[in-house]
This record gives C-alpha cells, sequence and structure tokens, in this order.
C-alpha cells in the first residue's frame, strides 16, 4: 500500500467516523502520513513502511474503539523512531518536561522542603518544567536539522 493509498483510507476512516476522538487521532496519521510523502526514504525503507502501513490498515479494520486506535498510532511512531530514526515533532519536549518537572520536584523538595515544603514543591516543579523545556527543546532543534523529525 503506497502513502497517498494509505493517506486516502485514514481520510475515508476520518469522515466515516461519528466521533470526535476518533476523527482527531485519524487526522494525527493523515499528517504523519503527509509528512513522510516528503523525506528522502530509501528503497528498502519505503517497502517497510509500505508493509507497516498495510498491517496497519488491516487493524484498523478489525479494531474499532478509540483506545485502539490511539495504541495503534503510538505503536506506528514507535515504529518510525525505531526502524526509520524519524521523530515526531513535540516528542522531546514532552520527554523534557516530564523529566525535567520530576527532578524539579525532587530537587525543590531537598533543597527548600526545610523552609516550606509546598513552596519546594511549587518552585522545583516550576523550574524543573522550565529547564526540561529549554533542553527539549534544544534536542528537538537538532533533530530538526538533521532531517529526522517529522
Amino acid at each position: 500500500m503506497t502513502l497517498r493509498n494509505a493517506i486516502q483510507e485514514f481520510r475515508q476512516l476520518r469522515g466515516r467516523s461519528n466521533r470526535r476522538s476518533k476523527r482527531r487521532l485519524y487526522s494525527n496519521f493523515i499528517q504523519l502520513l503527509e509528512s513522510l510523502e516528503f523525506k528522502a526514504l530509501s528503497f528498502e525503507e519505503m517497502r517497510s513502511l509500505e508493509r507497516k502501513l498495510a498491517d496497519l490498515l488491516l487493524d484498523l479494520n478489525t479494531r474499532s474503539s478509540a483506545r485502539d486506535v490511539r495504541y495503534l498510532l503510538s505503536d506506528f511512531k514507535d515504529y518510525l523512531k525505531e526502524e526509520l530514526s524519524l521523530t515526531s515533532k513535540g516528542h522531546y519536549l514532552y520527554m523534557g518536561l516530564v523529566y525535567g518537572s520530576g527532578l524539579g520536584l525532587f530537587i525543590g523538595e531537598l533543597l527548600l522542603g526545610d523552609i516550606d515544603p509546598a513552596m519546594g514543591l511549587v518552585i522545583g516543579i516550576s523550574v524543573g518544567a522550565i529547564v526540561g523545556e529549554l533542553i527539549g527543546s534544544y534536542i528537538e532543534k537538532g533533530i530538526d536539522a538533521s532531517g529526522n523529525l517529522i
């Protein structure tokens, strides 16, 4: 199944869906596939991608809940990351935010917990989130410069 055919299939699935959450998930699939059209993939990578898309659409025809569609989208993003070394936009930003907040929580409680525990948590999470976001955006800029960001 080619990228164009897969995009058409997802558009049809989006049009037939009566739930907003599923339409949004199908739109995410469409955006991913449209961004893949402009990537310079080798013949083997394109064949592997086409096989994955055929399997994915077969699974989508047998599974119908929004949870299943969300799982398949996550699985497809993992495939792109592992097999083709492509990362979706916002991935590292999200990871930096999560890990920065967690680390900030720990450090804020450690440093400011004796003075005021609540203030230590608030300041730690805030500073950690900001630092994590900065690190995540820095990593994403490097990935975007290398052409592996979709």
